[in-house]
C-alpha cells in the first residue's frame, strides 16, 4: 500500500500543473462572456445582459470619436514625452514673455542714441518769442543737472569735518584757558572750534609740517587775526619752539594724530594706494627718507620687522621675500604698482585692502611716528600748567597703545620691584580723566566714515 501511494502523488501534481496551464491560455474576453452566459438561465436573459454591457462600454468611445483629431493626439504625446521636455517648453514660454516685457522697457535706450547725435537747429519762424523761451528753459535745465565747478577766482569752501569735536571741547574745558596748543593743526577744524570756546584774549599756537595745510589753515582762521600763531615744525619740537615764542607753560594741548583728508586725497603725497602717485609718504618734504627708498633699498629682515611691528601684517615674511625678488628686475616707483603687487600676492578677503597694513608700516617708518609721538608726550607733560589737560586722538592700535601706556606710567603712584620686598612710592604727574577711550558715535561715523577708528584719551596734570 505504501508503494502505491508514493507512485500516485507525483502523477496528481503533474496533472494539476497541466490543467492550470490550459486554463490560462484562452483569452480574457471569451472567458468573461461564458461567465455572463452561465449566470442567466435562458438565452434571452443572457442576450439582454450582453447588449447592456456593450452599450456601457461603447458610450465613452462615441464621445471620443466626436472630439477633433488635435485634441486626441495632444494628450497622448504629452504622456509619451519625458518630464524634462515638458519643463523645457514651460520655461521657453516664460522666457519669451519676459523678453517681450524687457523690449518694451528698453525703449528709452533709443532716446540716448538720439541725444548723442548732433542736433540740427531748424530756422526760426517769424515769431521769435517762443524760441527765446525754449532756449531759456534749456539753459535752466542744464544748470540744474550739471554741478557748478568752483572757478580759480572763487576759493573752495571750508568743508573739513574734525573728529570728536564736542568730546574734545568738553574734556579740555577751554572756558578759562588762555594759552592752548594744537600740535596737529591740519586745516584748522579743531582750532576754529577751540578758539570759539576760549576767552576773547586767548591765544592758540598751531603746529604743522605740511606747507599746504598751513596755507589753508591761515585762510580758514583769518577771522581770529593775531589770536592764532602758526609754527612750521613737528610737535616733537614743541618745547623748543614754545620757548622761542617766550611761552613757558600751556593750559591745554591737543594732538590729533594720523593723516588729514587732503593728504590722503592728494595723489602727489603718495599716502593712498587707491590713487596713482609716487612712493613718497613724507609729512615734511624737507625730510630725506621716502617710501620708495625703504621698499627698494632695505634688506629682507628689515622689511619683515617693519611690516610685523608697525603694520601687524600676518603675511609680512611672504611679502618681504617677494618684494626683494621683484625689485632685482624692476624697482617699485608708484603707489598703485606696489598695491596691485601685494593684492595679487595675497588675494583680497573682506572690505580691507590687502596693502593697507603695508602702507601704514611704510608711513610710520618714513616719518618715525611712534618715536616722535613718545617724545612729544613727554614734552607736553613738562610744558603743561597745573590742572592743564592733554587730549590725544589716535587712529590705529599702535599709537593708542603708546598713549595708553604713557598715561599709566605717569599716573602710577607706586612700584613693586622684584629685588625689594617693600613697595616704592612715586609722585604721579598725571591723572587719567578717561579710563576708557572715547569713540565716535554712529551718527558721526555715517557723516564722516574716516572717524570710525578714532580713540580719544584725556589726562590732567597734577
Amino acid at each position: 500500500m505504501k508503494k502505491k501511494t508514493k507512485s500516485k502523488q507525483p502523477k496528481r501534481s503533474i496533472k494539476l500543473k497541466k490543467k492550470k496551464a490550459v486554463v490560462r491560455k484562452p483569452a480574457k474576453k471569451k472567458g468573461f462572456m461564458k461567465k455572463l452566459m452561465g449566470r442567466f438561465r435562458s438565452k434571452r436573459h443572457s442576450a439582454l445582459a450582453i447588449s447592456r454591457f456593450k452599450k456601457r462600454v461603447q458610450k465613452p468611445a462615441k464621445k471620443v470619436s466626436k472630439m477633433p483629431r488635435k485634441v486626441k493626439k495632444s494628450p497622448k504625446k504629452l504622456k509619451k514625452m519625458p518630464k524634462t521636455l515638458r519643463k523645457g517648453k514651460k520655461v521657453i514660454k516664460k522666457v519669451t514673455k519676459k523678453v517681450k516685457v524687457l523690449k518694451k522697457k528698453a525703449a528709452p535706450k533709443k532716446l540716448k542714441k538720439i541725444l548723442k547725435k548732433p542736433v540740427v537747429q531748424k530756422p526760426a519762424k517769424k515769431t521769435a518769442k517762443p524760441a527765446v523761451k525754449k532756449m531759456q528753459e534749456v539753459s535752466t535745465v542744464k544748470a540744474a543737472v550739471q554741478p557748478q565747478m568752483p572757478t580759480q577766482a572763487q576759493p573752495s569752501p571750508f568743508r573739513h569735518e574734525p573728529v570728536l569735536v564736542q568730546e574734545v571741547l568738553e574734556n579740555l574745558q577751554l572756558a578759562d584757558k588762555k594759552v592752548v596748543m594744537d600740535g596737529t593743526l591740519g586745516l584748522g577744524g579743531h582750532s576754529m572750534r577751540m578758539l570759539e570756546q576760549m576767552p576773547s584774549d586767548g591765544v592758540l599756537i598751531g603746529f604743522d609740517v605740511d606747507d599746504d595745510n598751513l596755507a589753508t589753515a591761515r585762510q580758514n582762521l583769518q577771522q581770529f587775526g593775531d589770536r592764532v600763531m602758526f609754527v612750521r615744525s613737528n610737535f616733537s619740537n614743541l618745547e623748543a619752539e614754545l620757548k622761542t615764542l617766550n611761552i613757558n607753560a600751556v593750559d591745554a594741548i591737543l594732538l590729533d594724530l594720523g593723516l588729514s583728508s587732503p593728504q590722503v586725497d592728494n595723489p602727489v603725497k603718495g599716502f593712498s594706494f587707491l590713487r596713482e602717485g609716487p612712493l613718497d609718504m613724507r609729512f615734511d618734504k624737507n625730510a630725506s627718507l621716502t617710501a620708495a627708498e625703504v621698499i627698494n633699498s632695505y634688506g629682507q629682515n628689515e622689511l619683515i620687522r617693519i611690516f610685523q611691528v608697525y603694520g601687524e601684517e600676518p603675511f609680512a615674511r611672504k611679502i618681504a621675500q617677494e618684494i626683494t625678488k621683484r625689485r632685482k628686475a624692476r624697482s617699485f616707483k608708484t603707489t598703485t604698482e606696489l598695491a596691485n603687487f601685494i593684492e595679487k600676492l595675497i588675494g583680497r578677503k573682506g572690505h580691507l585692502h590687502p596693502a593697507t597694513r603695508v602702507f601704514q608700516a611704510l608711513r610710520i617708518e618714513v616719518n618715525h611716528e611712534l618715536d616722535v609721538l613718545l617724545s612729544a608726550l613727554k614734552q607736553a607733560v613738562s610744558m603743561l600748567k597745573k590742572h592743564g589737560r592733554l587730549a590725544v586722538i589716535a587712529y590705529h592700535s599702535l599709537e593708542d597703545r603708546v598713549v595708553k601706556q604713557f598715561f599709566k606710567e605717569c599716573a602710577r603712584d607706586y612700584i613693586n620691584e622684584p629685588d625689594k620686598l617693600t613697595t616704592t612710592h612715586l609722585e604721579p604727574t598725571l591723572h587719567i580723566v578717561t579710563k576708557k577711550p572715547i569713540v565716535p558715535t554712529e551718527s558721526e561715523i555715517s557723516k564722516n566714515p574716516r572717524s570710525r577708528s578714532a580713540k580719544l584719551r584725556v589726562a590732567e596734570k597734577i
